[in-house]
């Protein structure tokens, strides 16, 4: 029997296709069929279950279990009916409690990683200072794309919702300015060119304007499609993000699993390691899984760090006459570019270019912390010049962390060895 999210993912579906017809139909076929194969598969022990029995991590010299890597939540929200479970702390309480678990300062490079947000603290986490590595990327074959099947639904919508404010915030500001102006010139202030100046502004407010109209055009067509199911689409779209993301970092705890085997199993260099997971017969089909590991740290003192992406599908090169290749997003999502490998799971990111929903964030960047069971990213960089959005950190329970953002249709789960720090 399939589980039971899985479960009332199929029901949901089904009354979206009832009241959809064949704009939802698609969308149950695929919750049917993951529903069966989830039902033909004997399910592994869940990772929750098996972390609860061993041992929290906690610094040497201590011994106690610091905050914020403790679990337990002070904030709970609710979000499309479903829970939305997680801590926030300002970077500065980040740092400090990292550089705790750490046992020492951050160097002033380790804080500018930090400083750049997600990607920066997914990065010091796996003690990379260039990029977050994607050698092995790992997905769930029948799970992925029910997501994204929501989004055909929806994103051409939030589109032109975030479009429309966006205008909206432009012809306000004009609109302001030009009110200005006038005083000033009622007032005799402003110069002799104060009304090219307000002639100016009033083809820029028409122009916001314009693009505000149709913008909301756009919106009320697309949303014409869905009308009174939108919430339940919504709904479903964060069902499905946590069903992919279970089943996703399940497979890849699998994987995981094999890799700190090899590690126990005392291989005494590199290169002994290297052939270990090459004759390892699950590890041996994924692409790249001789990950590059640093050839000075002994094979005793690393570790496997499961970190994600969330990332949007819809993106790729368009080529001009010219023959210049661009990074172009789409508002419909393109799921079939990062399908998982049916025999291992494994998606190829080289096609992945950084490129978000129109209108929304490009990515989103997380650390899997084993100790409490939890996920940490953050909402953006560090940015010194505007105080008043301070970089925040989030701690959050997984269902939390899978269902992410509407931002995204997709995640892959990421697996690093690592030298052990924390």
């Amino acid at each position: 029997m399939a589980e039971p999210l899985v479960q009332d993912l199929v029901r949901a579906a089904e009354r979206l296709a009832a009241g959809l017809g064949d704009g939802g139909n698609v969308l149950a076929a695929r919750a049917r069929a993951l529903a069966e194969e989830t039902g033909g598969h004997a399910r592994r022990l869940l990772l929750e279950d098996r972390l609860a029995a061993e041992e929290r991590f906690a610094p040497a010299s201590s011994g106690v279990h610091p905050e914020p890597f403790a679990p337990g939540f002070t904030a709970e929200h609710l979000e499309d009916g479903l829970p939305d479970t997680r801590n926030t702390f300002l970077y500065e309480d980040y740092k400090r409690m990292y550089e705790q678990r750490l046992g020492r300062s951050l160097t002033a490079a380790e804080d500018g990683t930090l400083r750049e947000g997600c990607i920066g603290m997914t990065r010091l986490r796996l003690n990379n200072p260039v990029a977050v590595p994607m050698h092995v990327a790992i997905g769930d074959p029948a799970a992925h794309g029910l997501a994204a099947e929501t989004e055909h639904l929806l994103a051409k919508g939030e589109a032109a919702a975030k479009a429309a404010v966006h205008y909206y915030d432009g012809y306000i500001r004009t609109r302001q300015q030009i009110y200005q102006l006038r005083r000033a010139m009622a007032d005799g202030r402003g110069g002799r060119d104060v009304l090219g100046r307000i002639r100016a502004l009033e083809q820029t407010s028409d122009r916001w304007e314009a693009a505000l109209n149709t913008s909301r055009a756009e919106g009320a067509r697309a949303w014409a499609k869905v009308g009174e199911h939108q919430a339940e689409a919504q709904r479903l779209r964060s069902m499905a993000k946590i069903v992919e993301g279970r089943r996703g970092f399940e497979l890849a705890s699998g994987y995981a699993e094999r890799y700190d085997a090899i590690l126990r199993s005392g291989p005494r260099d590199a290169l002994e390691l290297q052939q270990r997971i090459k004759g390892d017969p699950v590890l041996s089909r994924l692409r790249n899984a001789h990950m590059p590991i640093q050839p000075e740290v002994p094979p005793s003192k690393l570790e496997t760090v499961i970190y994600a992406k969330h990332f949007w599908t819809g993106q790729e090169l368009t080529v001009d006459a010219a023959g210049v290749q661009t990074p172009t997003s789409w508002i419909e999502p393109r799921p079939l570019r990062f399908a998982p490998d049916p025999a291992t799971g494994q998606v190829d990111m080289s096609h992945d270019y950084y490129q978000g929903k129109i209108g929304y964030t490009n990515f989103d960047y997380g650390w899997y912390d084993r100790g409490s069971n939890t996920w940490w990213n953050a909402n953006h960089r560090v940015i010194p010049e505007d105080p008043s959005r301070p970089m925040l950190v989030y701690q959050n329970t997984p269902d939390t962390f899978f269902r992410s953002h509407h931002d995204f249709d997709a995640q892959v789960f990421g697996l690093a060895l690592v030298e052990k720090v924390i």
